[in-house]
């Protein structure tokens, strides 16, 4: 397959044409950071798949007590978002995520941010290497349909945006909210998950 440079970034509906007709949709995902395949073995914190912020591993659960370790280097400040996609790329994977430091410190843990996808968020604390640890909650189910897209970014992520319609071909102003919005203020009294989100009002013209 190759993606035309144009292409947006997002999630696509991929379909086969063949003699009998055309099939169901798939997600198709077009990304704009680095990805990689994970590497195995990674099923503890000696293997730990070593990956800079600004990646996206590509993965699968292949087993009910499969646990998938990474490791990135983060600086103090740094609000690192910890995305982990399943659900929304019709994956079977619900997956969990935790976060520790280098003395096995758990800092923060997330899963069903939306639906099955997971969303961890952490200011990191100190320099230093984190580990980011992925297993299919509960440990039920695994096998090739367990797959995820985990994306470790200190990019921006929008939450919610308000009003959430607008008329088409008029400027109109919006305010976003989320984490890592340039140019932001706190969104007091706005949490998800118990993390603080931010706002941003921008304004946009969708088209006509």
């Amino acid at each position: 397959v190759t993606v035309a440079a144009d292409v947006p970034p997002g999630i696509y509906d991929l379909r086969v044409i063949g003699k009998y007709g055309v099939s169901n949709p798939r997600a198709f995902v077009v990304g704009n950071i680095n990805e990689l395949r994970e590497k195995e073995p990674n099923n503890d914190v000696p293997e730990a798949q070593r990956v800079e912020i600004g990646t996206t591993i590509n993965g699968v659960l292949t087993a009910p007590t499969d646990v998938d370790y990474s490791v990135f280097a983060g600086k103090k400040g740094q609000r690192v978002l910890m995305s982990c996609l399943a659900s929304s790329i019709d994956a079977r994977a619900t997956p969990m995520i935790e976060i520790f430091d280098v003395n096995g410190r758990k800092l923060t843990t997330n899963r069903n941010y939306n639906d099955g996808d997971a969303l961890a968020d952490l200011v990191i604390p100190e320099d230093g290497d984190y580990y980011v640890r992925l297993f299919q909650f509960a440990y039920q189910g695994g096998g090739p349909d367990f797959v995820y897209r985990l994306t470790i970014s200190t990019g921006p992520w929008i939450d919610a945006v308000f009003p959430p319609i607008v008329e088409p071909g008029k400027p109109s102003q919006v305010t976003l909210y989320g984490r890592n919005l340039p140019g932001s203020q706190p969104a007091d009294g706005f949490t998800v998950d118990g993390r603080p989100l931010e706002k941003l009002t921008v304004t946009i013209t969708p088209p006509a």
